[in-house]
């Protein structure tokens, strides 16, 4: 698969995730789910979210307080959704750009989806405070953010190229394949994880960073990505030839050295 083939995955991936699974955004069900998400991000820049309800939500965005009721349960899946939709927009974003740039580092792609990611949610800090602020007494909207942030991990993941592909079959049907590709998997499962621990670190770093050129942030987001780099290489499993016999899964025969010596006189 091709960088190309892959940010148009990516493109797709975020924009099914940004409709709730749906990749036709003209739909006005869509639009409708949009508004009403981007105005409660609004609201909560100006009052606390334990005051946000479906009618302040409905009433601001001018649209009937039923119809919010029925697209959304809760104000936190509102929440949900306004964050899911700054994700799409960044990551479509950052799969253009590294489409334009060419080849990078996975560690300079992630830092740079990373990056677009808080600068994508700068114009709404003051709503992210009230969320963040919240979250202490409200364990649904913290395992919300939890996710939100590991989702949004898996989408930047698949933009870089840092997943293992499909992890279908290797083509041969052989155990050992079936056994790569579930380990492939886990380990772009880990990643992903790990990215939404480092993102979420980071995160509340952000909230206090007011500096033009999130100063602060970018150095806590190459410090994590380093720290992480070098907790990976302590785990990195052996390559698939290392300690076999030409890439068939035999191990080679251990050789030892001949220690008789010979008495010759």
């Amino acid at each position: 698969m091709t960088m190309t083939d892959k940010n148009k995955n990516a493109n797709a991936n975020a924009n099914a995730d940004s409709n709730g699974g749906a990749t036709n955004q003209a739909h006005p069900i869509d639009s409708t789910r949009r508004k009403l998400a981007h105005t409660a991000l609004h609201l909560l820049a100006e009052i606390p979210f334990a005051t946000l309800t479906h009618a302040k939500v409905a009433a601001a965005a001018e649209i009937d307080v039923a119809t919010a009721r029925h697209l959304f349960a809760t104000t936190i899946d509102m929440i949900d959704t306004a964050l899911m939709n700054l994700d799409a927009d960044a990551a479509v974003r950052l799969a253009d750009d590294l489409a334009e740039e060419g080849e990078a580092s996975l560690r300079d792609k992630i830092l740079e989806g990373l990056i677009q990611k808080f600068e994508a949610m700068t114009p709404h800090k003051a709503a992210l405070r009230n969320i963040e602020s919240a979250s202490h007494r409200n364990p649904l909207l913290a395992a919300t953010l939890m996710k939100r942030f590991h989702n949004g991990m898996r989408v930047l993941l698949a933009i870089a190229g840092g997943e293992g592909g499909d992890n279908g079959d290797n083509g041969d049907g052989t155990q050992q394949g079936r056994t790569r590709n579930i380990r492939d998997a886990l380990a772009d499962t880990s990643m992903a994880a790990g990215l939404g621990v480092i993102c979420m670190l980071a995160w509340r770093v952000w909230l206090r960073d007011d500096s033009p050129d999130l100063a602060e942030t970018s150095r806590v987001l190459d410090t994590r990505l380093r720290q992480a780099e070098e907790w990976v290489m302590c785990f990195v499993p052996p390559s698939q030839d290392e300690g076999t016999s030409e890439g068939t899964g035999k191990h080679k025969p251990e050789v030892k050295p001949n220690n008789e010596e010979k008495d010759h006189g």
